[in-house]
C-alpha cells in the first residue's frame, strides 16, 4: 500500500491543514486517489473530532470516513516533516512523522491502522526513519521492520 513514489522526505507545513493538504498530493503520486477534494474534506474533519498524533512524533492522519468512490485502491502515504509541527498528541511531542491511511473498507483500515501502530514502538525503527536518506530507504525499512515482525508472530 505504501509506494516509494508517495513517500517525501522533507515536507513543508506549517499548519495541520497545509500538512493535510500536501499528504494528499503525496498519495495523489500512488496514481489511487480518484477524489483528493473528498479526500481532503474527510481528513479535516476526523481531524476536528479529535489529533491522529500519537506519542513519540508520529501521526496517522486517516478520513472520519471511508471512501471507496474516493480511491481506486487503499493508499499509505508517509512524510518527514522539514520542521516538526505540534498536532496536539498526548505525549506534547511535536510530530515529525506522518503516515496518512485512506483505505476502501473499514476492514483493511483497521488492519493498517494496527500494522503501523506495532511498527511505531519499534523505537530503533522510529530513529531510522528520521534520518534515512531517500524514499527507497524509508520503503526497506518499513518492509524490513513489518518482516521481523510477521517472523515473531509466527
Amino acid at each position: 500500500m505504501l509506494a516509494q513514489d508517495s513517500i517525501e522526505l522533507d515536507l513543508h507545513a506549517r499548519t495541520r491543514t497545509s500538512m493535510l493538504h500536501e499528504m494528499v498530493k503525496i498519495a495523489e503520486r500512488s496514481w489511487q486517489i480518484w477524489d483528493p477534494q473528498a479526500l481532503l474534506a474527510s481528513l479535516r474533519e476526523r481531524e476536528q473530532r479529535s489529533t491522529t498524533a500519537v506519542a513519540n512524533g508520529v501521526a496517522f492522519p486517516h478520513p472520519a470516513r471511508r471512501l471507496p468512490d474516493a480511491l481506486g485502491e487503499s493508499v499509505v502515504a508517509f512524510a518527514r516533516m522539514a520542521e516538526p509541527l505540534n498536532l496536539g498528541a498526548a505525549d506534547n511531542r511535536p510530530t515529525d512523522l506522518v503516515f496518512m491511511v485512506a483505505c476502501r473498507n473499514d476492514a483493511t483500515h483497521l488492519q493498517v491502522l494496527a500494522r503501523l501502530s506495532r511498527l511505531i514502538m519499534r523505537e530503533e525503527l522510529m530513529d531510522a526513519l528520521r534520518v534515512a536518506t531517500s524514499p527507497r530507504a524509508i520503503w526497506d525499512l518499513l518492509a524490513e521492520a513489518e518482516r521481523a515482525i510477521q517472523t515473531t508472530q509466527q
